[in-house]
């Protein structure tokens, strides 16, 4: 009846079943009739465009490129130069708030986006090479951007 296009209001009133016994049928034979295999996550990001999400604080994405952004990228290595030296992030924070830095946002720094940083720096996903920033090869593995056989360019 409901595959005809009657509502669950007038299958109940037709049969006399409650519309919430109605209602409870439809959804389970709705479970049982989609059987759907879940895709894997590297097979469903294939071919898939970038994302809506923003990249890391210090770069940008240009032509489909990732690359470091030239007002971000100064402030990320005094943070990442303080955090190597010990300093705790709420110095961090104080100390840009002090220096009239401010976030992407135009904000000022908050405690948790800056403790984001230093987790990627902790984790090794955020590492110096050759007296330069960027992100380890396990963590560029896990971002796709136009293509997979195109690298992210280091500069």
């Amino acid at each position: 009846m409901y595959c005809q296009g009657m509502s669950i209001t007038d299958i109940s009133a037709r049969t006399g079943i409650k519309r919430h016994t109605v209602w409870k049928t439809l959804k389970q034979l709705k479970k049982e009739s989609s059987s759907e295999v879940s895709v894997p996550y590297d097979r469903w990001r294939k071919g898939k465009k970038r994302t809506g999400a923003r990249p890391p604080f210090g770069f940008c994405i240009l032509e489909g490129e990732l690359v470091r952004d030239p007002k971000e990228y100064p402030t990320l290595l005094l943070i990442f130069s303080l955090w190597t030296k010990g300093t705790s992030v709420t110095s961090i924070v104080n100390l840009l708030g002090e220096k009239g830095l401010r976030s992407r946002t135009g904000k000022q720094w908050s405690y948790r986006v800056v403790q984001s940083i230093t987790e990627r720096i902790e984790s090794k996903e955020l590492v110096m090479m050759q007296s330069k920033l960027w992100f380890s090869d396990e963590y560029l593995k896990g971002i796709s951007t136009n293509s997979r056989n195109k690298p992210f360019k280091k500069e």
